[in-house]
C-alpha cells in the first residue's frame, strides 16, 4: 500500500511537471470507422473489427496511434 502511494505521488508530480512545461494529456478512443481507416492507408482486415459496436463511428480496434 505504501508502495502504491510513493508511484502515484510520483506520477502526479510527473503530470504536474509536464503541465507547467506546457503539455496536455490527452485521452483517445481506441475504436474508429472504416473510413478513417482507409484515410490512414489501413485496410479493415489489418484492424480487429467489433461484433457488436455502438454505432457506425466506432467498428474497429485502432491499429496504431496514426489514424484519429
Amino acid at each position: 500500500m505504501l508502495e502504491e502511494n510513493k508511484i502515484l505521488r510520483l506520477e502526479h508530480l510527473a503530470k504536474d511537471c509536464l503541465f507547467d512545461a506546457g503539455f496536455t494529456e490527452l485521452y483517445t478512443y481506441s475504436f474508429i470507422s472504416e473510413a478513417l481507416l482507409k484515410r490512414a492507408n489501413y485496410l479493415a482486415g489489418e484492424a480487429l473489427k467489433v461484433f457488436n459496436p455502438l454505432s457506425d463511428d466506432f467498428v474497429f480496434m485502432r491499429p496504431s496511434l496514426v489514424p484519429g
